[in-house]
């Protein structure tokens, strides 16, 4: 932000801005810039007049979990709403289940229902799992325009009712034993492999790192985020996703 307040201070004087009310300055960001736009306004008032931040969790740090639940939980009721559009209203429930599963199977059984790329075989790996359906849940719900977008991934129009359609399918169809957990997997795709190029889900390289060592793609943006001040999201499949 100290950056953002040297350039505005120095653009105020090469354009001879003389005045509080002189070259009047308006803050937009959305996300992580959302964020910077209202920490700039409380640490350098003086520098602009106005800001507009959209989706900007400002108010939610690493000692407040109940608040990071409201997310997840604000993620799972768009499930909700656009189930109920589509005519099928157990979207959201089927979600919520099949998170609950992935607490109740063994690692065995989830490394041969969710396709990841190395066998599950510690319960760092469940966490990894539920931190990647998560991850792709709540992604999809923030993605859930009304026309085809690329913010993410490449999607449809209302991605949500399209995972919903995937999940209802197969419900009606009863293929194999787990169904809830065969579900999620048809949601997770529309999100991770909606080019159908990816073979499998690499759950180490793609929450943590790439091998090596490398840093991963948006490894910079979660530094940002979280420092300072730290932002936290919570969540658990009970009473959220």
């Amino acid at each position: 932000m100290g950056d953002f307040a040297e350039v505005l201070s120095q653009m105020r004087t090469d354009l001879e801005c003389t005045g509080a009310k002189a070259c009047p300055t308006i803050l937009f960001g959305g996300s992580y810039g959302a964020m910077l736009v209202v920490w700039f306004r409380q640490k350098y008032p003086h520098l602009s007049v106005g800001g507009v931040a959209a989706s900007a969790p400002v108010n939610t740090f690493a000692d407040d979990l109940d608040l990071g639940a409201l997310f997840w939980n604000a993620s799972l009721s768009v499930f909700g709403s656009e189930g109920k559009i589509m005519g099928w209203p157990q979207c959201e429930q089927t979600v919520k289940k099949g998170m609950d599963e992935i607490q109740k199977k063994s690692l065995r059984q989830l490394s041969g229902i969710f396709p990841v790329c190395k066998k599950m075989e510690t319960e760092t790996d469940r966490l990894r799992l539920e931190a990647y359906v998560r991850g792709a849940l709540s992604t999809l719900a923030m993605s859930d325009y009304s026309v085809q977008a690329d913010l993410m991934q490449p999607l449809p129009p209302f991605p949500i009712r399209e995972a919903c359609k995937k999940m209802r399918q197969h419900v009606h169809k009863g293929k194999g034993s787990s169904p809830l957990l065969k579900d999620l997997v048809g949601a997770v795709n529309l999100m991770v492999n909606s080019t159908e190029k990816l073979e499998c889900w690499d759950l180490g390289r793609e929450l943590i790192e790439e091998e090596g060592g490398r840093e991963r793609g948006n490894a910079r943006e979660d530094f940002s985020g979280n420092f300072p001040p730290s932002l936290s999201m919570g969540g658990n499949s009970l009473g959220d996703i």
